[in-house]
């Protein structure tokens, strides 16, 4: 029988620049490799499963090797992955549920060493949010890339009197300011984040290895196909991480509960990375809202507008800014407020269905399919919690239910933190702002440019200033007030969802969460912001700094991933390796 593990030849693989990439790209599926790959000298041995078997009793015995047969090939041809940018191609065409072309299908998949990412999924979810869970997922880094490329260029355009620009008003004084950056940058990176899977390949970026049950196991061959499905507990074992597409119905399929329930008796402090199908479609909607606020910005700051809405109004140049900024962020903010409590609706519910799970009444299309199923979970409860005698399998399915009911909540706390989603996810949304930094840096190098083309002495100290302002006036905004508003939108909505508090009403409280949140950081950050620029003293702009510091440190720790209690339980021996390279890499999947 070949051993699985031969399928990953460690000692063939190059340790110092596996790890040099890692470190320099941070890709935790690089890191893992390095990881894995850095400890082939303390496992000697090839990694196996369960090796000490020998002093167990001979039922314990028959039910390691049950357990080894189920978790390891016997034909390393089967062992096959695919690219993510396969699977993502076409608008994720191969997401779909119907079965366009089998054999097609299958020849996108090849023999592999090794998978990076297990993709766990239900074929009802609709195609289109998987892709967008993907792109997220594994597109997003070259995304931010290719934005700040093209801002970087449409700064230096701006910086050199190739692209226009407008006068704006802040703090009492007027500043030239570009927008090309923001608008070129943010449509670079809606296009790379959706067809990047289109893009890469051409470059000589493949991205990951992935495994997709369509592409990875044969749909027309009747033995190939059952072979395929027989081991896949198998696959979930040597994939070094899970991406779960998470929604209301993950829990009530079969086969995702056994995928999800293998790679957790496996190792539970593995790389498991859960994505709610609607986190992308919020993401893409929260960048649009914030595309719109800066549009507004821009529009409502240009002098001309401010002056004769001061005038209309009958007021201060300030209190005109700051009435306008509110207005500017009323959208955003009720996007807010409906989508934080909907979220919380959604949370509540998948919670309500997880303690309520049995696996009896999971869902399955063929009979024969969960007779297998049910088979190996007995087999793998028996074998990791070493209970070998005196348990029927009625026993050890009502003992898996429990496990899941215990664990997956802890799974799922961790991947969704206290507040909804990860802080990368705000930064995802509101990290659009940065683009509005190089348009300032841009109008601020057009007035050196001038001045200098002028014969006009330049300050380089107050220029400098100038500009270190500016980043701290930016970074309050991304990295501060839009993720504590987000926070605190999302307390709101949990406490709205108590009886007695209808939709509406839950709505409004939530946006008004928001709004005075994200306000009240807006106008600490702007008075700073004015006294640097009025005093343009090193002393004002450190200040500013600290506080933002101070503020960042405070933000982080609020969107700290939550503790969990993970279930006691015999794992595998110490020379299986797989776990601890997992575990060193834990963090999540973040390509």
């Amino acid at each position: 029988m070949a051993n699985a593990v031969e399928l990953q030849p460690m000692a063939a693989r190059e340790t110092l620049p596996a790890a040099w990439r890692a470190i320099i790209t941070g890709d935790p599926l690089m890191l893992a490799r390095a990881s894995l790959v850095s400890s082939k000298s303390t496992a000697s041995a090839r990694p196996h499963l369960r090796g000490a078997v020998a002093s167990h009793s001979s039922h314990g015995s028959m039910v390691a090797r049950q357990a080894q047969q189920v978790l390891s090939f016997d034909d390393p041809a089967l062992f096959r992955g695919t690219r993510a940018t396969t699977v993502m191609r076409c608008w994720g065409r191969v997401l779909g549920e119907r079965l366009l072309n089998a054999k097609e299908h299958y020849e996108l998949s090849e023999c592999v060493d090794h998978v990076d990412a297990f993709l766990s999924h239900n074929w009802s979810t609709p195609r289109h949010e998987k892709f967008l869970g993907l792109a997220v997922l594994f597109n997003l880094r070259a995304a931010v890339y290719s934005a700040a490329v093209t801002s970087v260029l449409c700064f230096l355009c701006t910086a050199a009197g190739l692209a226009p620009t407008i006068q704006t008003s802040h703090a009492g004084d007027e500043y030239p300011r570009g927008y090309l950056c923001q608008v070129m940058g943010m449509i670079v990176f809606v296009a790379t984040l959706i067809l990047w899977q289109e893009v890469g390949p051409l470059l000589g970026f493949r991205g990951p290895v992935v495994f997709l049950d369509k592409v990875c196991v044969h749909q027309l061959d009747p033995a190939l196909k059952r072979q395929g499905i027989e081991k896949l507990a198998a696959f979930v074992r040597y994939s070094w991480s899970m991406v779960v597409f998470y929604n209301d119905s993950y829990l009530k399929k079969l086969w995702t509960v056994y995928e999800l329930a293998t790679y957790l008796l496996m190792d539970p402090n593995g790389l498991l990375h859960m994505q709610p199908v609607s986190v992308a479609k919020t993401v893409l909607l929260g960048m649009g809202f914030v595309v719109v606020r800066r549009a507004l910005f821009l529009f409502f700051w240009s002098t001309e507008v401010l002056d004769q809405v001061a005038t209309w109004l009958s007021t201060s140049q300030e209190i005109t800014s700051w009435m306008l900024s509110l207005l500017a962020m009323l959208p955003q903010c009720l996007f807010m407020g409906f989508v934080t409590r909907k979220w919380a609706q959604e949370q509540a519910s998948i919670i309500e269905s997880v303690s309520s799970f049995s696996i009896s009444q999971t869902l399955c299309a063929q009979e024969e399919d969960r007779r297998l199923v049910e088979g190996n979970i007995e087999i793998f409860v028996k074998h990791f919690f070493d209970i070998h005698r005196g348990m029927s399998r009625e026993e050890a399915l009502r003992h898996f239910e429990e496990v899941v009911r215990t664990e997956v909540p802890n799974v799922l706390r961790s991947a969704w933190g206290d507040f909804g989603w990860r802080y990368m996810h705000t930064q995802a949304i509101f990290g659009v702002q940065w683009l509005y930094l190089f348009d300032c840096w841009a109008g601020q190098a057009r007035t050196i440019s001038r001045a200098w083309g002028d014969g006009r002495k330049v300050d380089a100290r107050v220029e400098f200033l100038h500009a270190a302002n500016i980043f701290n006036w930016i970074t309050s905004q991304t990295c501060i007030a839009g993720p504590l508003a987000s926070a605190s939108a999302f307390l709101v909505a949990k406490s709205s969802l108590k009886p007695g508090v209808g939709p509406m009403r839950g709505v409004l409280a939530t946006t008004c969460a928001a709004v005075i949140v994200y306000q009240g950081c807006y106008l600490a950050s702007d008075e700073l912001f004015a006294l640097a620029h009025r005093s343009l003293s090193f002393e004002h702009t450190s200040l500013h700094a600290a506080v933002n510091l101070i503020m960042l440190c405070m933000t982080l720790w609020v969107y700290r991933r939550p503790p969990t209690q993970r279930f006691q339980r015999r794992l595998h021996d110490r020379n299986d390796v797989l776990p601890a390279a997992r575990a060193s890499a834990r963090g999540g999947v973040t390509p």
